[in-house]
């Protein structure tokens, strides 16, 4: 509890102020980690909550006195404490702002990570406010060989809501992604984009496989490229790819057939 001095004028052509001391309870944060990691960091305007070795758990709470009410930024991090060391997975993960009162309890819940936030990487580069975010998408570059040898290239686009596309020369495909299993206190975690193309990927979350190239090679590894940047385009469309260090720009987009019923073919 806290005491404060309130100062009140009799009218507003007065000059006379009488003042009291009043007391004031400190506003409560009860903080929810619904995410799959440790909380390790949590600020609130800016100002570290979880000092020492405090964290929460996943599922788990804590509640936290404010001192001062009011409305103040979010921001929090994802991942391990060890001893004096805290290795952060995810970064970004909150934002916005929250509103603590005097005297009442505010319940803040640490958002799950979707597999989308982690594939379009909003959780290490940026948030879906930033304007690079809300138009861009992530590009996901694979390559194959066909039977005789040839390399080609193909493009998976990831949308903000999980929606995908591929894109390659003669056809493609499109759907939602979708989790189908994040243990909590794991790192890694298993996705689908159809009902026959799954896979999982794990840190540092720049690579995964899919079984959607040709036949006799039906393994494609897929790499993290970059952004696409200007408004939302059709798979079909032409790509502009915002450059990122070691992104391997630009990508060709040959050579693949993609059947929409889940499986692919060489375009040879």
């Amino acid at each position: 509890m806290r005491l404060l001095l309130r100062c009140l004028r009799a009218a507003a052509f007065l000059a006379t102020v009488s003042c009291a001391t009043v007391a004031s309870a400190d506003g409560t944060l009860r903080l929810v980690n619904g995410s799959q990691l440790p909380l390790v960091d949590f600020r609130l305007g800016g100002r570290q909550l979880l000092t020492g070795a405090l964290t929460v758990p996943p599922g788990q709470s804590i509640d936290l006195l404010i001192p001062e009410a009011g409305s103040r930024s979010v921001a929090c991090s994802l991942g391990f404490r060890k001893g004096a060391f805290v290795d952060v997975v995810f970064r970004r993960l909150c934002g916005g702002s929250v509103i603590v009162a005097d005297g009442k309890v505010t319940q803040y819940v640490v958002p799950r990570v979707r597999p989308e936030h982690v594939l379009r990487r909003v959780v290490f580069d940026g948030t879906d406010g930033d304007p690079a975010f809300s138009t861009g998408r992530a590009l996901w570059g694979g390559k194959y060989r066909t039977v005789d040898g040839v390399e080609k290239k193909v493009t998976l686009v990831l949308g903000r809501q999980g929606d995908w596309t591929f894109v390659a020369e003669g056809g493609g495909a499109q759907g939602i992604l979708s989790e189908i299993s994040w243990p909590n206190m794991s790192t890694s975690f298993k996705f689908r984009l159809n009902d026959r193309w799954t896979s999982a990927i794990d840190r540092p979350y720049q690579r995964f496989f899919l079984s959607n190239g040709p036949p006799l090679r039906p393994v494609v590894e897929y790499l993290f490229k970059g952004y696409e940047s200007g408004p939302e385009t059709p798979w079909f469309g032409s790509l502009r790819p915002r450059p990122r260090p070691s992104s391997g720009f630009p990508i060709a987009l040959a050579g693949l057939t993609l059947d929409l019923r889940g499986t692919a073919r060489s375009g040879r």
